[in-house]
């Protein structure tokens, strides 16, 4: 059993990298990645301590990418960490991501400030992006916790989804072509999902289909096939694009923690084979050579 998709408290997840590897000794997994958002300090973190405690770690990291004006998921694995342009790509996308929750933050309070309520105190959010990577949970947790809302959901259906700002415009084609170059291997994160998937730009198949193909020829090295709380239905689907096309079909939890609704109850909660690791560093081999 593998889990290659799984958060930490360096973007949107509950719990830290050492916590999450020692889940995933725990539940006896063969092979595991932290894949936080747009960061991947603690993916290393979390390889160095699948070293001590002998879990075999891939590193990851889950890029936010654009595509027709919707947002798209990129994974990318068993990455050279000290590439030039990966360091440089993620801080400016830190960038943006800490100007895009200040920018959310000041549209929400004007409508707080009008309803005659306590402003939400910026800075105390963009000290969090010192050390990790600001996410719309980060300010969920944060309306929660001072009595805002009553749930983090709630935070969602009454403010955030609201006065969301996309993400930055970088393309999928953008994202593969880093990852590459940082000896990654890139896959389509979540291709069936509701949200930040190709099901929620188009909901043909047949043009699903011609888009992944679109990717491949941009070097794309596969998709997220088996998933969480997906039916049988789309996981063969997926996989049957995937074989068709010759594109490597991984798998994860994509586990948040608790606090996220619909995420996995824990690590492991996919039904990804276990030779999916080997592929994708045979792939990543190929590429560093």
């Amino acid at each position: 059993m593998i889990d290659l998709h799984v958060h930490s408290t360096a973007s949107d997840g509950q719990y830290s990298p050492e916590v999450l590897v020692q889940m995933a000794k725990d539940a006896n997994l063969r092979a595991f990645s932290v894949s936080d958002h747009d960061t991947i300090e603690w993916s290393i973190r979390a390889v160095q301590r699948g070293k001590e405690i002998g879990v075999q770690l891939i590193s990851a990291v889950e890029i936010s990418a654009s595509f027709r004006w919707k947002a798209l998921h990129i994974l990318g694995y068993d990455f050279d960490h000290t590439n030039a342009e990966l360091i440089t790509t993620l801080r400016d996308i830190g960038i943006y991501r800490r100007n895009r929750i200040q920018t959310m933050v000041g549209n929400i309070n004007q409508e707080l400030t009008m309803d005659g309520m306590d402003p939400i105190d910026v800075d105390s959010i963009l000290r969090l992006g010192i050390e990790k990577s600001i996410t719309r949970v980060d300010l969920a947790e944060y309306l929660f916790t001072h009595g805002y809302t009553k749930t983090l959901q709630e935070a969602f259906d009454r403010w955030l989804n609201r006065h969301n700002i996309p993400n930055r415009d970088f393309s999928v084609k953008q994202a593969i072509q880093m990852i590459h170059n940082a000896g990654w291997v890139a896959i389509l994160a979540h291709p069936g999902a509701q949200s930040i998937s190709l099901q929620a730009i188009t909901s043909d198949f047949e043009e699903q289909v011609r888009i992944i193909m679109d990717f491949q020829s941009d070097w794309l090295d596969g998709l997220e096939v088996y998933r969480f709380n997906q039916s049988q239905e789309i996981e063969e689907k997926y996989l049957g694009v995937a074989s068709s096309l010759n594109l490597i079909a991984t798998g994860g939890s994509d586990f948040h923690g608790p606090r996220i609704i619909g995420s996995a109850p824990g690590v492991g909660y996919n039904n990804a084979p276990d030779d999916v690791t080997d592929r994708i560093l045979e792939r990543g081999a190929m590429r560093k050579s």
